[in-house]
């Protein structure tokens, strides 16, 4: 498996677009690599998550509910697929709204991940505030406030743990 780490420019709206374009940029020449050393193209997914932090820089996961057909029970960020038409913002702000009906504030890009195996998979990350009372849905077990020196303690879905940690390294 090859992972790529994107680092985000500085929070504003013209480093935005020209970072969004510039991973553009990176995504089809990663695509060109792939045709040519593999000789087929990898189906490609985009999704988008958020580290949620308070102001004692503990951050919020979830933990998966059994009933999720895919990885029950392992803990990860709040976030989800990129829906068509969609921007990586929109995103988060629907994704935390569906997961744990809350609003989410002082939402900046952290970093993006390019994660090869079988199939690509872009993940955009964002750390992000939250102000109201958590009320999570069903698809999620049970949520906690953690600090770095828990993540251990925690079986995570693919690269959860890699960017928590990322997380507590930039902090």
């Amino acid at each position: 498996m090859e992972t790529y780490v994107v680092s985000a420019l500085p929070d504003n709206k013209h480093h935005q677009k020209l970072f969004y374009f510039l991973i553009f940029i990176k995504y089809v020449v990663l695509v060109k690599k792939c045709e040519t050393n593999r000789g087929f193209m990898m189906n490609t997914y985009i999704g988008c998550s958020v580290i949620i932090h308070d102001e004692n820089n503990k951050v919020l996961i979830a933990q998966r509910s059994k009933n999720k057909k895919s990885f029950p029970l392992l803990w990860e960020t709040v976030g989800g697929a990129l829906e068509e038409n969609e921007i990586p913002e929109d995103c988060i702000r629907r994704e935390v709204q569906e997961e744990i009906n809350c609003h989410i504030h002082d939402l900046k890009l952290f970093k993006v991940y390019v994660i090869n195996n079988n199939d690509r998979f872009v993940l955009v990350v964002y750390t992000g505030r939250i102000i109201e009372p958590i009320q999570p849905n069903p698809e999620i077990k049970q949520i906690r406030w953690i600090d770095k020196s828990e993540i251990d303690n925690f079986d995570f879905y693919g690269n959860e743990c890699k960017k928590l940690l990322d997380y507590y390294d930039q902090a």
